[in-house]
Parts: structure tokens; sequence; C-alpha cells
């Protein structure tokens, strides 16, 4: 099973999470970020922190000006004190890679073929952060947190499907 292994830093399940503006229907699926067409725009990289205590997704004003997203409308974002504000919606595509196989090429001993296997949503509705953080510029919440299986052990986390 394709398992991204990380470790916990700071009380912080950080990770990699790539991001694109959603392409037309007919592209692959599951979102492949090892060997998309070069026709189908590229993912962006971006940190994501998994939050447990969150319902939905957000990306921050990086990711909205890197990708140069346009709301799609307009949603609330609830703060742990219960306060509610609005703020824009956007649809992106994420997935997070995960690293399904390592193997050498037949050319070159030293050069390896690293396969991904990326589990990711489609033209997933997320949530505008108000504001900028250091440490991350994703924060998933729990409707892509729960198409994945975590394991959560000292300070190490692994995350599969």
């Amino acid at each position: 099973m394709p398992t991204y292994i990380g470790q916990i830093v700071n009380n912080q399940i950080l990770l990699t999470v790539h991001i694109r503006l959603p392409v037309h229907p007919g592209d692959p699926d599951p979102l492949d970020v090892g060997s998309l067409d070069s026709d189908l725009e590229v993912p962006q990289q971006f940190t994501g922190l998994l939050d447990t205590g969150a319902t939905r997704t957000m990306v921050s004003p990086t990711v909205i000006e890197t990708l140069d997203a346009y709301p799609c409308g307009i949603g609330a974002f609830t703060s742990a004190t219960g306060m509610a504000e609005p703020t824009d919606e956007y649809r992106l595509d994420l997935a997070i890679p995960i690293v399904a196989g390592v193997t050498r090429t037949e050319d070159d001993d030293n050069t390896l073929n690293v396969e991904f296997y990326a589990r990711g949503l489609r033209n997933v509705t997320v949530l505008g952060l108000p504001r900028a953080f250091d440490d991350f510029d994703v924060l998933l919440g729990m409707d892509i947190i729960s198409q994945f299986h975590i394991t959560i052990f000292q300070d190490l986390f692994m995350l599969s499907n």
C-alpha cells in the first residue's frame, strides 16, 4: 500500500500538497503528479497542515496568488472561537503525492525513477484563509483527510489509502 511517512514537528503534521486550477474533465484520474502529460497544467507544491479539527480545506493568499485563482462563491470561515466570517471559495484540484515505488533506470545506475500515486480530489471547493501563515499554505480539513488512512505513533505519521 503506498504510504506517505513524515515526522511530527512542533506538534504539527506538515506535508506536501500539489494544487492546480481544475483542468478539463478528460484528464487522467486519479491526479497523477508524477507523470502528468505535458499539455496539462503541472501542479504547484505547497506545504499543508493536517488539521483534524477543521471541517473544510482552506488555502492561503499565497496559493490564490500563485495559481491566479478566482473566487467561485462565498463561504464562511469559522474560527476556533466559533465566530463565523465570510470568505471567498475557490475550486481547485488537490493531491498528496505518495511514493509508490523507486527503481533505477536501465541506462544509468545513478538515476532513479520515482513512481507517484497521488490520492487527490478534483474540483474541490476550498475556502480562502483570511491571512498567510509562516509554516503552511494549505490547511487540510476533514473533507480531504477522510480520503486517507492516518496512523500516528510517537513523532511519526503515516498517510496511506
